[in-house]
């Protein structure tokens, strides 16, 4: 269980680091805090290893005011230089707001399985292994439709760059989800097959982080075009 929290804490870590860089301040100051509260008991137990108690707690403390002052400059840089807010095109016409929407239209099915194959309310399991299958369906599906969005024409090549790497992160959340249920579908089709826990969670982690990847890429494709 160590393995898996320390593992969450890293891609805490990462997810404000992209927070960040795409001028989403108060989400990437909540990641940020998040992972500090999983790696600041480890770090100061490894620090008590070769100070007192106190002068680990100091040091960790130094740290954190030198974080804190980072954050609260880049917070006030980032609005002192935050562009006019762009008027919303109410006809969807823009390049990037189709490609959004045809992404969207394609993993739709397959983001919204898992709410349906794991309902508190379902209690046959022959029921939700049906559901579980056909969710990995929905989501093998989603990779083929996510292969025939075309990245619009005449972008700026910074913006063509966060739409390819958008549909690249979708296409690997769908396959990740894929890879989910269809360790839960073996466990349905075989009674003598034991599920790894551990690979399901990272499964479902990778998913979740591909999803939150996308969106970010998107908003910033949006802010740039």
């Amino acid at each position: 269980m160590s393995f898996l929290k320390y593992l969450f804490g890293i891609q805490l870590f990462l997810g404000s680091l992209w927070c960040f860089y795409y001028s989403l301040n108060f989400i990437g100051d909540v990641l940020l805090g998040l992972s500090a509260l999983i790696f600041i008991p480890l770090i100061y137990s490894l620090l008590t290893k070769k100070f007192r108690e106190i002068k680990a707690a100091c040091v960790i403390i130094l740290a954190l005011c030198f974080v804190m002052a980072g954050l609260i400059v880049h917070s006030l840089w980032a609005t002192n230089n935050k562009k006019a807010p762009v008027a919303i095109n109410k006809n969807n016409t823009d390049p990037v707001i189709k490609f959004e929407q045809k992404l969207l239209k394609a993993t739709d099915a397959c983001l919204d399985s898992y709410d349906n194959a794991f309902s508190k309310t379902i209690e046959n399991p022959e029921e939700q292994c049906s559901l579980i299958n056909k969710a990995q369906n929905h989501c093998n599906s989603a990779i083929q439709d996510i292969d025939k969005i075309i990245i619009p024409k005449d972008l700026s090549k910074d913006v063509t760059n966060l739409l390819q790497e958008a549909k690249t992160d979708a296409k690997n959340s769908v396959q990740n989800w894929s890879n989910f249920y269809k360790l839960y579908s073996k466990q349905c089709s075989s009674k003598n097959y034991v599920m790894n826990p551990i690979e399901a969670k990272l499964q479902f982690i990778s998913a979740i982080k591909n999803v939150f990847m996308t969106d970010l890429k998107i908003k910033k494709a949006k802010s740039l075009n």
